[in-house]
């Protein structure tokens, strides 16, 4: 199955704080998210990390994207919802 993953943003529950969670195998899915950071495409089953920011998760395949991410999380967030405008529109 091949193609360009579509970017994918879960939005959080209301109230969720901005911090990385881990996300357990109970809510596993085959979908594809665009690391903002490095636009590489991660299984949303098994992230490394999942940063919540505004209201959405954004999931990172490594430390780097993730610390790069947290230090300047509203630039990779326009990047991410740039990106998501194009695939979609």
């Amino acid at each position: 199955m091949g193609g360009i993953a579509k970017p994918l943003i879960r939005k959080a529950a209301a109230g969720t704080a901005s911090n990385s969670k881990a996300v357990s195998r109970s809510e596993a899915s085959t979908d594809k998210f665009i690391n903002p950071v490095c636009g590489m495409a991660i299984g949303t089953d098994n992230p490394l990390h999942v940063e919540e920011y505004e209201g959405f998760s954004y999931s990172f395949c490594c430390d780097g994207g993730w610390t790069t991410f947290r230090k300047d999380p509203a630039k990779y967030a326009e990047i991410h919802l740039t990106s998501m405008r194009r695939v979609t529109a």
